[in-house]
């Protein structure tokens, strides 16, 4: 796959704009938030697209059987990598809900 500039500019510009508004809102950690803006507008300045290596090897190939998913799986906020099953989960206040993956914005 090889992507092209223009609407990775757009993505990232809309998602600098949302978390501007993030941190206007007080919402999660402010410095964290800024590290990720900073990166992105670095970014824009300078754009570079990685190309696939069509050579390349990879340590390890990870296979998920959909089939065996029995149940929703949730991530808890600010960090994709905390995924809990919806059992793990039940019975717990929530206070914000986001339906969607982390490319979304």
């Amino acid at each position: 796959i090889q992507l092209e500039e223009a609407p990775i500019r757009e993505y990232l510009t809309s998602n600098i704009t949302m978390l501007k508004w993030m941190i206007a809102e007080g919402y999660g950690e402010r410095r964290t938030i800024e590290r990720r803006i900073a990166s992105m507008e670095n970014w824009l300045e300078a754009p570079v697209l990685l190309e696939a290596d069509p050579a390349a090897q990879y340590f390890e190939t990870i296979e998920i059987n959909l089939d065996e998913l029995k149940e929703p799986v949730l991530c808890a906020p600010n960090d994709p990598d905390d995924a809990r099953l919806l059992s793990e989960v039940m019975g717990e206040k929530i206070d914000e809900v986001f339906i969607g993956s982390c490319m979304t914005n």
